[in-house]
């Protein structure tokens, strides 16, 4: 075949976003709300090198800007995503490059990050933060629908005041099959290694070790189900599981279990487009202690719920409602809460 021209090897498309809502606990607090409107703004640009020579790639920025009117604790909310990937294929063989950078300013679930310099460590605070990488990695066909997959990752974290930064190293095995146009199933096992600049150990009973520097070790197993249902193809799901230990490297004060389970539907008729997300995560801590008498060691689960509608008005401008809520519910006051959230708004694919 004849070499396309380079003006057919490059693609771009510019999706831009412009709404508002209402959110009645911006902040996860377990006690004192802080309701608030909020207005928001957001775009994706994606440009793609199609496939030539065994050679294709892509760079896709996406990036969301929230402004609440009447939360004092949380005045904004930005995430700013830019993901670069270079892929090259051989006979049965594709190798592939990734980098990314994340910059957030948003509010953290401080259990999952862990001491911080001199922050506590339970509940969520405003924070901002950048975060680089890069991701190789190494794709086999096995036939018949069959991959595998390997990659390896590193990353670096800078996060202002009160959390830390820190440098992550990661490993990811995965096995997967095509078992039919747009269903797949695969499965995954990952590790990974955080290295905090100065957070310090904590001991079983919390309080800070010093002259000690945290580290937090992780191992999971992932599994996820992709399935579009039909001749038309209008029904789509996608099902996924994982099972993660989180172990640090002292007495154990953020040893944890992590279950998690969700599913997404999505439903597309003409011009509309329904989509139904659930997700459920449970944590189980080995050493934390809730303070109150008799309460025994910090559990908590979480629920997320999301339904999103959308109407294509024209070819390039759609209209979305989204209705999200998410629950914490354990056995301590921090870990218990509600945020319900409702947003309207107009996307316009350029």
């Amino acid at each position: 075949m004849t070499e396309p021209g380079p003006f057919l090897l490059w693609d771009t498309s510019l999706t831009l976003r412009s709404g508002g809502g209402h959110s009645d606990n911006p902040t996860y607090a377990p006690s004192f709300r802080e309701p608030s409107g909020f207005m928001a703004l957001g775009a994706d640009l994606l440009v793609l090198r199609l496939p030539s020579d065994g050679n294709s790639g892509y760079l896709f920025f996406t990036g969301d800007d929230r402004r609440f009117f009447g939360a004092p604790s949380v005045r904004k909310e930005q995430t700013f995503a830019t993901q670069g990937l270079i892929k090259h294929e051989w006979t049965d063989w594709t190798g592939t490059l990734a980098l990314h950078h994340l910059y957030a300013d948003q509010v953290f679930d401080l259990s999952e990050q862990g001491s911080g310099t001199n922050a506590p460590v339970q509940g969520h605070v405003q924070a901002s933060g950048h975060t680089l990488g890069i991701r190789p990695g190494l794709r086999r066909s096995l036939g018949d629908g069959w991959w595998a997959e390997g990659e390896v990752g590193f990353a670096r974290q800078y996060f202002n005041k009160p959390l830390d930064g820190s440098d992550e190293r990661s490993m990811k095995l995965t096995l997967g099959r095509l078992y039919a146009p747009k269903c797949s199933l695969e499965m995954a096992l990952v590790g990974s290694l955080r290295i905090y600049d100065d957070s310090a150990l904590l001991a079983a009973d919390g309080s800070y070790l010093a002259g000690t520097r945290e580290e937090l070790a992780t191992r999971a197993i992932e599994g996820i189900w992709r399935h579009t249902w039909g001749a038309k193809g209008r029904w789509r799901t996608v099902l996924r599981g994982s099972a993660t230990r989180v172990e640090d490297n002292g007495q154990g004060y953020f040893d944890h279990d992590k279950l998690s389970a969700s599913a997404q539907v999505q439903f597309e008729s003409g011009r509309w487009t329904a989509k139904l997300t659930g997700k459920f995560v449970r944590f189980t801590y080995a050493v934390q202690q809730v303070p109150a008498p008799g309460s025994g060691a910090r559990a908590r689960d979480e629920v997320t719920a999301e339904a999103k509608l959308e109407y294509r008005l024209r070819p390039q401008l759609k209209c979305v409602a989204i209705l999200s809520e998410e629950r914490s519910l354990g056995n301590s006051a921090f870990d218990t809460y509600s945020a319900r959230t409702v947003s309207a708004g107009l996307e316009w694919d350029l």
